[in-house]
């Protein structure tokens, strides 16, 4: 099982996460815990939420002719499973 992070390069190189609404620069140091922490998609939602993503880069970054969108998959942990992280809290 994995869920992707949406990664947009820009012109100038710079990687910004896709949080669902906007972009966050990932080269801020504030912003670098950010990575594989925000959104999440599953295999299924990724195509909808990939054109969303494309949407948002045309408005947020018009200048920007060639538009470079990845997306990143995250390991998660299966009960038998080392690797990744837990998506949910277990109490």
């Amino acid at each position: 099982m994995a869920d992707y992070n949406i990664i947009y390069t820009a012109e100038d190189n710079e990687d910004y996460l896709w949080n669902g609404n906007g972009f966050d620069l990932l080269g801020n140091k504030d912003n670098e815990k950010l990575l594989f922490s925000g959104n999440s998609y599953s295999k299924k939602d990724l195509p909808g939420e990939l054109q969303k993503a494309r949407d948002a880069v045309k408005l947020s970054f018009p200048t920007d002719k060639h538009i470079r969108l990845k997306q990143v998959e995250i390991p998660v942990n299966s009960k038998s499973d080392s690797t990744g992280h837990t998506p949910h809290i277990i109490s």
